[in-house]
């Protein structure tokens, strides 16, 4: 489980109670959108989930504490994890064995690293199964912390990534990537165009936000 607080420790497929901006639910206010859904994006990409969502958000260990609000772009957003969460169910809580994609990004769009993150890098989970390979990747590029309850409420936005030119090596034959995010086109499935020479797959990710899920089947 996410241990000491700290996004680096494992996380398993199970379910958290995982109450958000603990020390800014002492006074009224606002839930940070960017520590929830970082948080969610990271729990989710492992096949995980968590009690957050009740009569409201949970801030503190009990709901009788109501302090913060969610802010109109978090409401809207959680909507769109959550659906993503139930689309993909078969990819995210299904099945496959997580691995260690041999995955860089050759433009300099981004600085990708396997998990655990780094902060100011993509940070890539793989997960194997017999006919695909599922890559996520999770952005912590202007990440201020590793604590993923984001307590104090601080965690930044992340910053944007478009267009990355992306290699991945694998020593089979690829029939088809795509991509799915719930921080784009509402989660729906876009095709993208790759290139195999060898061992070598390329492709161009034209987005990323907090979280993108790229599914290359064989």
């Amino acid at each position: 489980i996410l241990d000491n607080n700290n996004y680096s420790s494992n996380v398993l497929n199970t379910v958290l109670a995982a109450y958000m901006n603990y020390n800014l639910a002492n006074n009224p206010g606002d839930f940070n959108t960017p520590g929830v859904l970082l948080t969610d994006a990271v729990i989710f990409a492992f096949g995980g989930s968590h009690l957050e969502l009740g009569e409201h958000m949970l801030g503190k260990e009990y709901f009788p504490n109501n302090n913060l609000q969610m802010k109109d772009d978090l409401k809207s957003s959680l909507i769109n994890y959550y659906d993503f969460l139930v689309a993909y169910q078969n990819l995210l809580r299904d099945g496959g064995n997580f691995n260690l994609p041999a995955l860089s990004c050759t433009n300099n769009a981004m600085s990708i690293n396997n998990w655990p993150p780094e902060i100011g890098k993509v940070a890539a989970v793989g997960k194997a199964f017999n006919d695909k390979q599922v890559l996520h990747l999770l952005n912590f590029t202007n990440a201020n912390s590793l604590e993923w309850r984001d307590t104090n409420g601080t965690q930044n936005i992340p910053q944007e990534k478009t267009d990355a030119m992306l290699e991945f090596i694998t020593n089979k034959t690829v029939s088809k990537i795509w991509m799915a995010s719930p921080d784009l086109q509402h989660g729906t499935a876009i095709s993208l165009p790759f290139n195999q020479d060898g061992d070598k797959v390329t492709w161009k990710l034209p987005f990323l936000k907090y979280w993108d899920m790229i599914v290359i089947e064989y």
